[in-house]
């Protein structure tokens, strides 16, 4: 059992960093005529941020060290 909540918790750690950050390159990527397309991106990289650091802190003891200490997630997550 500790095998998949550890594998479930790593799954989630990558896809919520993947979802980040392809809602920034859609945030970045909109021309300013197109502002609200711009805020609803901001929104969702606002909720996979807040995904990935409820993860993180699930995660701290229940995953590899070397995973939170990768660098891969963000500083304001990790701790």
């Amino acid at each position: 059992m500790n095998n998949f909540v550890r594998l479930s918790l790593e799954t989630h750690l990558f896809f919520s960093r993947i979802m980040k950050e392809h809602a920034l390159f859609l945030e970045a990527g909109f021309p300013g005529q197109n502002a609200d397309w711009i805020q609803t991106a901001d929104a969702f990289k606002c909720h996979f941020e807040n995904l990935l650091c409820e993860t993180v802190q699930i995660a701290n003891s229940n995953v590899g060290s070397c995973i939170l200490q990768s660098g891969e997630l963000l500083d304001c997550c990790k701790g």
